[in-house]
C-alpha cells in the first residue's frame, strides 16, 4: 500500500472514530434525557441513527453554524435518512426481527413514516429530542476547539 493511499485510509478510521465517539455522545444525551436505554455500536437501527445524525450535524457544526435549531435539522435528517433505509427494508437492520417478536415492529415502522417530515413540522416534543442531541454535539465539537 502507498504511503499516500495508506494516510487516505488512516484519515478515514479517524473521521469514523471521531463520528463514532459523536454517536456515542449523541445515545448518552438521549438516554439522560428520555431514559432510552444505551443502543451499542452495530447494525441496529438506534445506532446507525446516531451516526448518520452525529455525521450530518458534525458537517454543520464544522461549517460554523452554532444554531440549535439548524443543527438540530441536520440532527433529524441523518435520523430520516435511516429511518428510509428501515422502510425501504427494515430486514437489513439487525434488531428488526426482536420488534418483531415483541409485537412492536408495526408501531415503530408507523412512527418512523410519520416522523419522515422536515424538523419544522415535527411536534414540539419531537423537536425537543432532536434539540437534546444538538446541544450534546455543538458542545462537544466546540468544546475541543
Amino acid at each position: 500500500m502507498s504511503t499516500e493511499l495508506f494516510r487516505k485510509y488512516i484519515d478515514m478510521l479517524n473521521e469514523g472514530m471521531d463520528v463514532s465517539h459523536l454517536a456515542q455522545i449523541s445515545d448518552k444525551a438521549l438516554d439522560d434525557v428520555y431514559h432510552y436505554g444505551r443502543s451499542s455500536p452495530g447494525n441496529t437501527f438506534g445506532w446507525q441513527a446516531n451516526l448518520a445524525s452525529a455525521a450530518y450535524a458534525k458537517e454543520v457544526i464544522e461549517s460554523g453554524i452554532t444554531n440549535i435549531d439548524q443543527i438540530s435539522d441536520a440532527v433529524h435528517k441523518g435520523w430520516w435518512s435511516v429511518a428510509q433505509k428501515f422502510v425501504d427494508d427494515p430486514d437489513q437492520f439487525d434488531d428488526t426481527e426482536t420488534l418483531r417478536a415483541k409485537g412492536k415492529f408495526d408501531k415503530k415502522m408507523a412512527d418512523r413514516i410519520a416522523q419522515m417530515v422536515p424538523f419544522n413540522q415535527l411536534t414540539k416534543d419531537q423537536q425537543d429530542i432532536d434539540r437534546v442531541v444538538a446541544e450534546a454535539l455543538l458542545q462537544e465539537i466546540t468544546s475541543g476547539q
